[in-house]
């Protein structure tokens, strides 16, 4: 493997650890807040939906975003823009701000995803592509548990997860400005839509839906649930480790 695509690689992870790493700290930090403050279960819920709603908006604005500015400029953009939403958190009220900032984050988190996950996906051609894949795989788990790490460190009743969280993020993309990507795309290779996909994997997409709705449902009530088991908001948080 040459020195380049190695770099690139390494790039990617390093945008797939900013991703995991944003949702693990993000969904039992905000859960546990809310819950704190006693806001009902159900709201709880319906602010943990905009984050995947955000997603879903990403679907449709990623191609454009890449074709008009690339994607190392998206990549960096988006990592810097999620970071100034999470740190916007702590300063601004909760019922209705926090919706629209869990839609911006979620937008923005996605946006990191699809693209490092393309880039992996692209750069580990060749007889190492398994072992690459298994340690992005290996590599995004231990971003995710790092979230709730952090919680039990910092607590919740500060800034401070907030904003170590932000500078985290921000220093993982220091490799992203060193990819070259100067692809340019094969006459064999036709490009599919959105609803094209959806019409020649409707079963893997289903799939991937159900998976997404139990996942973000355990991630935003199992800190609660924990929570009024007894534990405190620190030990709630590394349920998801």
């Amino acid at each position: 493997m040459d020195r380049q695509r190695l770099v690139n690689l390494l790039a990617a992870i390093a945008a797939i650890t900013v991703f995991g790493f944003t949702l693990g700290l993000m969904f039992p930090l905000l859960s546990l807040l809310m819950e704190k403050q006693g806001i009902p279960s159900d709201i709880i819920g319906y602010n943990a939906a905009m984050q995947p709603l955000g997603i879903v908006i990403s679907v449709f604005a990623i191609p454009f975003t890449v074709r008009r500015f690339g994607a190392k400029r998206t990549v960096i953009g988006a990592a810097i823009l999620t970071a100034a939403v999470i740190v916007t958190y702590p300063f601004a009220p909760v019922f209705w701000w926090w919706f629209v900032l869990r839609v911006m984050q979620g937008f923005f988190v996605s946006v990191l995803f699809a693209i490092s996950e393309a880039w992996i996906v692209k750069f580990s051609a060749g007889p190492y592509r398994s072992r690459i894949l298994a340690l992005y795989t290996s590599i995004l788990a231990a971003s995710f548990g790092g979230g709730p790490v952090l919680i039990g460190f910092t607590g919740i009743d500060s800034p401070a997860p907030f904003i170590i969280g932000a500078i985290i993020l921000v220093a993982a993309t220091a490799p992203i400005f060193f990819v070259k990507d100067e692809a340019v795309d094969s006459e064999d290779e036709r490009p599919l839509s959105v609803i094209g996909f959806a019409k020649k994997a409707p079963m893997l997409l289903f799939a991937v839906g159900m998976f997404a709705i139990i996942d973000a449902a355990n991630l935003s009530f199992l800190p609660v649930y924990a929570v009024k088991k007894g534990f405190d908001q620190e030990w709630a948080a590394f349920t998801l480790t």
